[in-house]
């Protein structure tokens, strides 16, 4: 069995963390869509708070905001 060098493990550990990132990504938002949805079905005003969020994910604003998608996942785990 081959081993790594030190930079194939860290590069093969950060293919890892993207992907995770990435997969936790879709889901939350899948989950604002679904909440956006569901506040309209019952024609409710959504809390500011909360549409925050959900057009935080919408619009994929963590892609411009370096670090911030690790802090939701971060907050996401510890929960």
């Amino acid at each position: 069995m081959k081993r790594f060098t030190p930079e194939q493990r860290y590069q093969y550990n950060i293919r890892k963390q993207d992907k995770t990132l990435e997969e936790f990504s879709e889901q939350e938002v899948e989950w604002a869509d679904h909440l956006m949805y569901w506040y309209r079905l019952r024609n409710e005003d959504m809390p500011d708070d909360v549409y925050l969020a959900c057009a935080f994910l919408k619009n994929k604003e963590f892609l411009r905001n370096p670090g911030s998608l690790t802090l939701l996942y971060e907050m996401y785990c510890a929960v």
